[in-house]
């Protein structure tokens, strides 16, 4: 958490998102094997959702500073958007170490930042707009 909770601070008062992503695969990768044991469950299961929590409090408390910052509310509620930023980071971790990290740490969090940020409107096209309708997409 102190790595990717207290350096390089931005205006909203946490570490900037690219910097901070970037941290958490850098320790990925260093500690492949404890990660693997932890993120794929099994006896690991109270570590794992110790994980998820650290990561989703850390997002929740991003995710209100910057809003704050910008001056709007979010459009769901925080804890939605953490719960759903960790699952999404976790699990991503987990398939490429699971894939021997053929990537660097840069590579993939800069893969996972355009995922998250940019979601599936970059791929499908905005919905209603030429893309993809939120009826087609479920």
């Amino acid at each position: 958490m102190e790595q990717i909770g207290l350096n390089d601070r931005g205006n909203d008062g946490l570490r900037q998102p690219g910097a901070a992503i970037l941290t958490v695969f850098q320790h990925a990768r260093e500690h492949a094997a404890l990660y693997l044991v932890i993120l794929q469950g099994g006896a690991a299961v109270p570590a794992l959702d110790r994980l998820q929590s650290v990561v989703a409090e850390v997002a929740a408390v991003f995710f209100t500073r910057r809003a704050k910052a910008l001056g709007k509310p979010l459009d769901v509620p925080v804890e939605t958007a953490a719960s759903f930023f960790a699952a999404s980071l976790l699990g991503f971790i987990t398939w490429w170490l699971r894939r021997g990290t053929p990537e660097s740490a840069e590579e993939i969090s800069a893969l996972f930042l355009r995922m998250i940020f940019r979601g599936m409107v970059d791929l499908l096209g905005e919905p209603g707009k030429g893309g993809f309708t939120l009826d087609q997409a479920v």
